[in-house]
């Protein structure tokens, strides 16, 4: 799975070749919707894939889902 982190920090994953931006599946539904971000202390660390661009994000947040980011707009 792709995706990319935002300039705000916010995690878009692609999906059907379009960008779907996250939402936290524990806090959505309570105050409104809740976007998945860097903020979250379930929002991991990025690890470097090879000599690539690319980097792997893992989410601790249920499955231990590992995404691809092909681009982080953070500064």
């Amino acid at each position: 799975m792709n995706g990319i982190i935002t300039k705000e920090g916010f995690l878009q994953v692609e999906r059907n070749g379009k960008l779907k931006q996250q939402f936290c599946p524990f806090l959505s539904g309570i105050n409104g919707s809740v976007v998945c971000g860097d903020e979250c202390a379930m929002f991991g660390e990025l690890e470097k894939v090879g000599t690539s661009k690319r980097f792997e994000l893992e989410l601790n947040c249920g499955k231990g889902q590992l995404i691809t980011i092909t681009k982080d707009e953070r500064e």
